[in-house]
């Protein structure tokens, strides 16, 4: 790969990052992986490259258990009762603030339209100095490039219980993966449908990474856990 730099992560060191992990085997991006640079940020400069959204999304269990209280004696769903689709899911949303883990960045970020949503009170002159620091940090890297936030990959490895290592090793092929399908003459991905295609796209070029059956079995769970 063409290099690791640690900009201002604190826990990197936890996970244990070992380069030669991190070289993938599928040749597309191999390629990539020689190509783009690595990042390692605290998950204060995340979210000003991608900063957390609130999304609704549907609670599979509860789901489920609402499709086995009406289906019918004869083993099929009544399509009368399932019509409704707002009525039937009503009670299974759940509301999650989104946040990036690991993000591929074509180009070198733009922030100017940031500073327009600041109020002027002592917290936000705070936020805006950090900004500011944060700007002129990422406005000197190299681009395209790779951000994983280690403080991320370690919080969502204790808790599906698995090793940050392996979650590390996820997150980066699949982030390699956008950087392969990467198109900047499209805007597909602003789509939700292209969206969830391109993700699970990625997804499955991340698996193909995993050789180790205990590590692929990993990788798996911290899928499944994902939205």
């Amino acid at each position: 790969m063409k290099k690791i730099e640690n900009i201002n992560s604190k826990v990197s060191f936890k996970i244990g990052i070992d380069k030669n992990e991190l070289i993938p085997h599928q040749y597309c991006l191999y390629l990539k992986a020689n190509e783009l640079p690595l990042y390692l940020v605290e998950p204060d400069m995340m979210d000003l490259l991608y900063p957390p959204t609130k999304k609704i999304i549907l609670d599979e269990r509860k789901v489920y258990n609402q499709f086995k209280e009406i289906k019918s004696s004869s083993n099929r769903y009544n399509i009368n009762e399932i019509k409704d689709l707002n009525k039937l899911t009503r009670e299974a949303k759940i509301t999650e603030t989104m946040i990036c883990v690991g993000l591929y960045m074509p180009s070198k970020p733009e922030f100017s339209t940031h500073k327009t949503s600041f109020t002027y009170d002592r917290a936000s002159i705070n936020q805006i100095e950090q900004y500011n620091d944060y700007s002129n940090l990422l406005d000197k890297l190299e681009y395209p490039a790779i951000f994983i936030c280690p403080e991320r990959v370690v919080e969502w490895a204790d808790k599906l219980g698995i090793n940050s290592q392996v979650l590390f090793k996820k997150v980066y092929f699949h982030e390699l993966g956008h950087s392969y399908i990467h198109n900047s003459n499209r805007n597909s991905y602003n789509n939700i449908y292209y969206k969830i295609i391109e993700e699970s796209f990625c997804n499955a070029i991340a698996l193909n990474e995993f050789l180790n059956p205990d590590e692929l079995k990993q990788a798996v769970s911290a899928i499944y856990s994902q939205p």
